[in-house]
């Protein structure tokens, strides 16, 4: 849902609580619940897993001859000051944008084979067999904070005993 319809349901009344990557307008209530990291990720399969592995650092001219899959859409949530819908800054560092999905099924897929690098939120790749990439030569780096969304604050309550 795209957020300006999020905020209305939750106005609305058709929505208690939501969870949102973007800014809550000041007639939301929030909570922010996580604040994510986004990382380039190899799978077991690839060529480039090894040195992930090791940790060894890699520089970011070498790891852009390398093909990537990128969503299609924001799948993974707002990113700020990036116009491509993983984070990922192609206006300075271009990607070969080889595999192009709207799934994550498709994307974690293609990076398990090894046959595509990605650029990942934090919690996506803790739970998957994935090794974050040592780039070095690149200063970019996408954050996203997640909040709860509600029209009421009291409904917040219960939230606050979890985070």
């Amino acid at each position: 849902v795209e957020e300006s319809v999020l905020i209305q349901r939750i106005n609305d009344g058709e929505v208690h609580l939501g969870i949102s990557t973007y800014s809550p307008p000041a007639s939301i209530d929030s909570k922010r619940v996580s604040n994510v990291k986004f990382h380039t990720v190899v799978g077991k399969n690839h060529s480039l897993y090894s040195i992930a592995k090791k940790g060894t650092s890699i520089a970011v001219g070498k790891v852009l001859k390398y093909d990537f899959v990128t969503p299609k859409k924001s799948i993974l949530g707002h990113t700020n000051k990036s116009k491509s819908h993983d984070g990922w800054r192609d206006d300075k560092f271009p990607r070969k944008h080889t595999y192009i999905t709207s799934s994550l099924n498709t994307l974690n897929s293609l990076i398990e084979s090894g046959q595509a690098i990605a650029y990942l939120p934090d919690y996506f790749t803790q739970t998957k067999s994935f090794e974050k990439l040592n780039i070095t030569g690149c200063p970019h780096v996408c954050k996203q904070q997640v909040h709860i969304l509600t029209k009421d604050k009291a409904s917040l309550g219960w939230i606050n005993h979890l985070f």
